[in-house]
């Protein structure tokens, strides 16, 4: 058995940058700061991973491998945002039913936990040093007193608009049930889902020209 693939890299190798001289001053500084569409295409994509990884694959937390590490992109930088490593996502999962005597009923997805992982992601992509997305993370896991004043001066320094701030703010609450359903997501129609709809529409569209060929052809032979 033998497939081809196209060149990709986790988030983390790939080069963002638009040259040398901004690369080496502000690693990662530009790769969304203008493109707001890219966040949302991004998370738009990644929705729709935890999507398929819950439903098909019964993985019941992905926010281990959302990170720089397990996200990927295709080189050029077109094409969807996929994870990668879900035998990690996996494992976690059997991990936390075998130490959890009583197992949640709720089928919400994304939980509260994947979109908190995938707010730091943006953080980081939009030029916030990794040393204070951890910190962040951190603070947030002690419960510290100081993480909502710390994320409004991150978010303040960020270059996104008013709503994708107010979204990236939303995603990182501190309340965790305050964070965003997929539901509250702004409908984006990223290039995975765009060509998904169109698969869909064919098969559709192929499905009801074999109906209407089989009553045709049932026409004709009651006629005959």
């Amino acid at each position: 058995m033998a497939f081809a693939t196209l060149p990709h890299l986790p988030l983390c190798y790939h080069d963002f940058k638009q040259s040398p001289a901004e690369e080496e001053k502000e690693p990662m500084k530009n790769f969304f700061p203008d493109q707001p569409l890219r966040i949302k295409e991004m998370i738009s994509d990644l929705l729709a991973e935890i999507g398929f990884l819950s439903e098909q694959i019964n993985v019941k937390d992905c926010s281990s491998i959302l990170t720089m590490q397990g996200i990927y992109k295709f080189k050029d930088r077109e094409g969807p945002y996929f994870l990668a490593d879900w035998l990690t996502a996996m494992l976690d999962s059997q991990s936390a039913l075998e130490h959890t005597e009583t197992v949640s009923q709720s089928t919400s997805r994304p939980s509260p936990k994947e979109i908190f992982s995938l707010g730091l992601n943006i953080l980081e992509l939009n030029g916030i040093p990794q040393e204070d997305v951890i910190s962040l993370k951190e603070m947030e896991k002690a419960k510290n007193a100081l993480f909502v004043r710390t994320l409004k001066g991150i978010l303040s320094d960020m270059q996104l608009s008013d709503d994708l701030k107010s979204l990236v703010g939303r995603m990182l609450d501190s309340n965790a049930q305050a964070r965003p359903q997929f539901k509250d997501f702004p409908t984006i129609i990223s290039s995975r889902k765009e060509k998904q709809v169109k698969s869909k529409t064919l098969e559709s569209n192929k499905s009801g020209d074999q109906k209407t060929n089989m009553i045709i052809e049932k026409n004709r032979t009651d006629k005959r």
